[in-house]
């Protein structure tokens, strides 16, 4: 897709051209993971060697991850009963369920799921010479809680994952006098479940996000504790990688402490530059004067409105363009002229919460 010049004699006139493609993926989730809960009523007794699927599904990801259980209100009778969490037939971490009412919880490490298709099962397993009854909370329930994504559970800074960003086109005829920054959008989805106050970082976790080599901080971020039954949103935004590879590192600040990272989405798009005039928040800066003819296409991570706001030389968003309103898998194009001036400023969203992002722009000066 290309910007067409309209019909009018240049007469001599200067053209110059800034272009803008990357490919859209705002609505690809690399993680694709989520929160299952099953809330048991009735107890029941397990004979020796056998056992009792309480819950199972299917996972499907790119990026991979691991999974977090968490089973409340429960005990046995005889210590013989065990919860196990399965991945595709394999027993990838158990714990022993106790005689008095308790919590327990069994953490699977990232790296049991990798890339493609994995069936997740949660089992009570009889590992004694006789039967045992599992017992739970009859008259308010016992809630099984599963979530899985990306885990993040270590007080030391720890890989979480690595990502190969797409290629992007970029067209740049202005001599000096276009002014942007390719980068990179990350939103992610997380649910909290912190359990300590140890110390004076205990209450947040950080994500950073490193190029290839880990020489250089991209981006970093805190999130807050919490203990959560819903996902809260995190936003990262930092300078394209110079390689297209990005790594997210993260800790938590107390042992105990757990953040599962359930979606990831990532867009290349052109970014403010916060050490260039003007653009705390433009993501693009014309300094040619002339007129000016424009084609943009924003996408965005959220289901809500976005648009594209231009500005004039007074820097006071007289020019705002309404240009997309609908599901973050959609799009929107549009066309417009502006008339002469010695500055021009493009901005994509709402707010950070709503960011639009550009991934396609067309500008044509013609001086």
């Amino acid at each position: 897709m290309s910007l067409r010049l309209p019909a009018f004699p240049y007469n001599g006139a200067k053209v110059k051209k800034f272009g803008f493609y990357a490919p859209k993926t705002a609505n690809i989730d690399k993680v694709n993971g989520g929160r299952r809960t099953k809330t048991l009523t009735s107890s029941f007794s397990l004979n020796a060697g056998s056992s009792s699927e309480i819950d199972s599904f299917t996972w499907e990801t790119v990026l991979g991850g691991g999974v977090f259980v968490e089973f409340n209100k429960v005990y046995c009778a005889r210590g013989y009963l065990y919860l196990q969490v399965i991945v595709d037939g394999n027993v990838e971490g158990e714990v022993a369920i106790p005689t008095s009412q308790s919590t327990i919880r069994v953490v699977i490490p990232n790296g049991k799921v990798g890339y493609g298709s994995y069936t997740i099962s949660v089992k009570v397993v009889n590992k004694g010479s006789d039967s045992d009854t599992l017992y739970v909370d009859e008259t308010n329930g016992s809630l099984l809680e599963i979530i899985y994504g990306l885990i993040i559970d270590q007080t030391s800074e720890t890989t979480i994952a690595s990502l190969s960003l797409p290629s992007y086109t970029l067209i740049d005829q202005g001599n000096g006098d276009f002014k942007y920054e390719v980068g990179v959008y990350v939103k992610a989805q997380a649910i909290r479940r912190t359990t300590t106050n140890a110390n004076m970082n205990s209450d947040k976790i950080k994500i950073k996000v490193f190029n290839n080599d880990y020489s250089t901080i991209l981006s970093t971020t805190d999130i807050p504790s919490g203990n959560d039954t819903s996902e809260i949103n995190i936003h990262l935004a930092f300078k394209y990688p110079s390689n297209g590879i990005l790594n997210l590192t993260g800790w938590v600040g107390a042992t105990g402490d757990i953040v599962i990272i359930t979606h990831l989405y990532y867009q290349i798009t052109l970014i403010a530059n916060q050490s260039t005039a003007h653009m705390t928040i433009w993501n693009l800066v014309s300094l040619v004067k002339g007129v000016h003819y424009i084609k943009a296409r924003v996408v965005a991570f959220t289901g809500l409105q976005t648009k594209v706001e231009v500005g004039t030389d007074d820097d006071k968003l007289e020019a705002r363009i309404m240009v997309y309103n609908g599901s973050y898998s959609s799009e929107a194009v549009t066309y417009l002229s502006m008339p002469n001036m010695s500055q021009l400023y493009v901005y994509a969203g709402l707010s950070v919460e709503l960011k639009g992002m550009i991934s396609f722009l067309d500008v044509i000066v013609v001086e």
